[in-house]
């Protein structure tokens, strides 16, 4: 009878056991089912976003190509200009000669007789188109010895475009017995941005559409080396300005560089610098606005 009871008891243990085992492999197997479903969710979810961040980058792009500017051209030479980049809009007049009194003609001839003296005197021919505010004359001078580059010659003058047909072949600009090309001129700063207006107007160069000046970076406290944006290179140099490796360039600097306002160039400064790089710091001082006066 007990042996009956215990075998009976066995045989209950038995499959108690059993359904134990198997409630725990079910256990497991659902466990590493759903990690697998897990691994391949989470890797559906990275292809995803990897998608979703190439599309954003591409369409950053996108949008730089459409609206970033292309870089103003800086005056000087140029054999040509891609004019669908850099639109220009010219004038509804052409260039008029004016008639020049003897005198003025005859010291103009003499004048550039005195640089070519090769040339035959009367050979010498003046084409004068105007007076600026200045006194200086715009005139084309040339003689049997004048010599040119056959190739077009596109100069690009501030925001002006000047082209001439040929290399050489280009108005001058007539002051004080000396001949000076408007590029020169403009490039010396003899020619100021208002007398180059005036040149502009009188020999009906071409305009470009959109702004070709680099605008002046906007002047912000914390921008020390002033190119309009603060990065860690300004606190570097205002640590380096502190502690009197390097001196202020101007008055401007000392104040930009002074972001906590207390009147010195402090690691003080250089903390605010770098908390407004990070970002998420309050307690930037005037980093980042632009001053009320500037000078």
């Amino acid at each position: 009878m007990t042996i009956v009871k215990d075998g009976h008891f066995l045989l209950t243990f038995v499959v108690i056991n059993d359904i134990i085992i198997l409630k725990i492999q079910e256990k497991f197997v659902n466990i590493f089912v759903y990690k697998i479903n897990e691994v391949k969710f989470m890797k559906k979810i990275s292809v995803f976003l990897s998608v979703i961040m190439l599309l954003s980058i591409l369409s950053c792009f996108a949008v730089s190509a459409a609206e970033v500017p292309y870089p103003p051209l800086k005056t000087g030479h140029y054999g040509d200009i891609d004019t669908e980049k850099y639109p220009v809009e010219y004038p509804d007049r052409k260039r008029e000669k004016l008639v020049l009194d003897e005198l003025s003609e005859t010291q103009i001839k003499d004048d550039y007789y005195k640089i070519h003296p090769e040339c035959d005197y009367n050979s010498i021919t003046v084409d004068y188109y105007g007076t600026l505010s200045d006194g200086s004359m715009l005139v084309f001078v040339e003689s049997d010895m004048s010599l040119y580059l056959d190739a077009v010659d596109y100069m690009v003058i501030g925001k002006y475009l000047y082209v001439t047909s040929s290399i050489g072949r280009d108005i001058k600009i007539y002051s004080n017995n000396i001949f000076t090309s408007i590029i020169n001129a403009y490039q010396n700063g003899t020619l100021s941005d208002e007398l180059l207006d005036e040149t502009a107007e009188i020999l009906c160069f071409a305009r470009f559409v959109k702004s070709n000046v680099e605008p002046e970076p906007q002047v912000l406290y914390g921008d020390v080396d002033r190119n309009g944006v603060i990065t860690i290179m300004d606190a570097t140099l205002v640590q380096k300005l502190g502690i009197g490796i390097e001196e202020p360039e101007s008055e401007l600097i000392s104040v930009l560089a002074d972001v906590n306002n207390d009147g010195r160039i402090s690691i003080t400064d250089v903390t605010c610098i770098q908390k407004y790089i990070a970002g998420g710091y309050g307690d930037t001082g005037r980093t980042g606005i632009a001053p009320l006066v500037v000078g």
